[in-house]
């Protein structure tokens, strides 16, 4: 359990934009009745005013950037919030059910708020709400030092030496990632950890199983021979058999600017810098650029995606793309589509992206630009000249045995295979190894579960329904919204769902496409179910644990039982 609970309050507690609107009408007006005239599009609406307060990472961004206040007039309209909040009489709602949630989370633990409003006005609508005594500490915007408001950990100090607590497990219940802060150059440091001890980890299995690591480059001069060039010099090695799993490398297609300091690529990117970029565009709205953008995004970074196609995860079943989308745009994530970059300039913003969005040009701009439009084969200086090998577009090609065309020379994973997959990668080298040796694999190649870490997951093996009909099938599905499941509903990843297809005529499953928590580990599931030429009616006769992830399956399965 946690020592403590801490809660921001607006939007968090109170439903308050709309008085945060008028407000904010109230500090411009007192400030410069100018900064009205016109009115700032994010004070025309509440869902402009939402979408304003959740792209920009904190108030001084937002002051700034969407209410056009000048730098150096910040400080002075942020001391003009706290009495204009006393000036509106207006009494915010709580949200719905927060009135009998709260006391049960006091029993469990000290609870506290932070947050940038008034202090005083926080109590005295706790007290008209019936809730003051559920908060033993309140911490406003004039409790701390102006230069000091969250994110900077000075209020949550604060906080919780009114609580009198210093150490233990602390959870805060926010409305917005720019709330809080943390220590990048910490979570990239742990990255590289984790690395580090996954490659010891290989290393020990290597020299278990009596494998001899070198460490140089290697170069196949013929069949059967490898030079490798190390630390010492050229060494030659003959072999009956030589794998290739060199892997793939990031593409930079030829658009002007790509070369510009500030534009990376993925592999560039994850070595991980201890500064947060304050904006981000990424070109590609794939795996690779959905990933990222959900990482930055919740860490509080103005992110903007760019994808040529009409939809993000193009290769991916529609409503798959369609929905992730929205849900990114809710994160404070600009989304566009069917747009294609043009090329890339440095200005004194940073970097910005000019764009063909329908056949009208558009400009974005930002601290940083990640090209993630995919990757290429990497077999670069890995034959002799001489030694030339069939491909397939850029991959190298081989049969169902893993043989190139060079006699005893194989290849696996990205430098070869069409879905490009570590898990892949992984079970092709067996099933390699098998068959030179003369045996036969266990794992069925033939069905690829792919899974995407965004927030929701989104994993998918198997058919679309469209995919399915192409290629002359009889296909039926079954979708389950997540609404009214109940681990979805207490965790609140947003909007998602599971859909089955089936083949009508066999009954037999044939695809799955997740959108939720966990999908990731859930897919196997459906994965050994295609592999095995499972039936509706035989996934049906499962029971599924209360409450779980895996009980929308079912209610997915008997959608997909009623169409067959």
């Amino acid at each position: 359990m946690f020592t403590a609970i801490l809660w921001d309050y607006d939007g968090t507690l109170a439903n308050t934009p709309v008085k945060n609107i008028a407000v904010t009408r109230a500090v411009l007006g007192r400030l410069d009745p100018a900064l009205l005239d016109p009115l700032p599009d994010a004070l025309s609406s509440l869902a402009a005013y939402q979408a304003a307060n959740y792209r920009w990472r904190n108030w001084r961004e937002l002051y700034q950037h969407a209410l056009r206040v000048p730098a150096d007039r910040l400080d002075e309209a942020g001391a003009l919030w706290g009495p204009c909040q006393l000036a509106d009489r207006t009494l915010p709602p709580l949200f719905g059910g927060l009135l009998e949630v709260l006391p049960r989370l006091a029993a469990l633990a000290p609870m506290g708020i932070c947050s940038q409003n008034d202090s005083g006005n926080i109590r005295a609508a706790l007290a008209a709400h019936g809730a003051a005594d559920c908060f033993a500490a309140v911490v406003g915007h004039a409790d701390v030092d102006f230069a000091r408001q969250k994110p900077d950990p000075a209020a949550f100090l604060a906080c919780l030496d009114r609580l009198g607590l210093r150490e233990g497990r602390f959870a805060y219940i926010g409305d917005h990632a720019g709330d809080i802060a943390f220590d990048l150059g910490e979570m990239f440091a742990y990255k590289r950890a984790v690395s580090e001890k996954l490659r010891g980890g290989i290393h020990a299995l290597l020299k278990g199983a009596r494998v001899d690591l070198l460490e140089g480059t290697a170069r196949i001069d013929a069949p059967g021979r490898v030079t490798v060039a190390g630390p010492e010099g050229n060494t030659v090695y003959t072999a009956d058999r030589i794998l290739a799993a060199t892997g793939s490398v990031p593409v930079r297609p030829p658009i002007p600017g790509l070369d510009l300091p500030g534009v990376m690529t993925s592999d560039e990117l994850l070595e991980g810098s201890d500064t947060l970029y304050e904006s981000l565009v990424i070109m590609g709205g794939g795996v690779i650029g959905v990933e990222f953008a959900t990482f930055y995004a919740n860490l509080g970074c103005r992110v903007t995606l760019i994808e040529g196609m009409d939809r993000l995860l193009p290769t991916m079943d529609r409503e798959l793309g369609q929905n992730l989308g929205q849900i990114l745009k809710k994160q404070g994530v600009e989304v566009l589509t069917s747009a294609m970059v043009r090329r890339v300039e440095q200005t004194p913003e940073g970097l910005t992206v000019h764009v063909d969005q329908k056949g009208k040009e558009k400009a974005v701009s930002g601290e940083k630009v990640l090209c993630a439009i995919g990757r290429r084969p990497c077999w670069d200086g890995l034959f002799a000249p001489e030694l030339v090998p069939e491909t397939r577009g850029r991959s190298l090609l081989v049969d169902e045995d893993f043989r190139t065309s060079i006699p005893g020379v194989y290849a696996i994973g990205d430098v070869s295979a069409v879905i490009q997959l570590a898990h892949v990668a992984a079970a092709q080298g067996i099933a390699c190894v098998n068959r030179m040796c003369g045996r036969q694999s266990a794992t069925d190649l033939n069905v690829v579960p792919s899974c995407i870490y965004s927030s929701p997951e989104i994993a998918v093996v198997g058919l679309t329904e469209a995919e399915a009909k192409e290629q002359g099938i009889n296909a039926v599905s079954g979708k389950c919204t997540m609404f009214g499941n109940a681990r979805t509903v207490i965790e609140d990843p947003g909007r998602c769902f599971m859909k089955l297809v089936a083949d009508r005529d066999t009954g037999r499953l044939i695809g799955a496409q997740l959108m939720c928590q966990h999908a990731s580990d859930i897919i196997s599931q459906l994965s050994a179910a295609l592999v095995n030429g499972l039936t509706v009616g035989q996934l049906l006769s499962v029971m599924r644990p209360h409450p779980s992830f895996e009980e929308a399956m079912t209610e997915a399965l008997e959608r997909l039982a009623e169409k067959l």
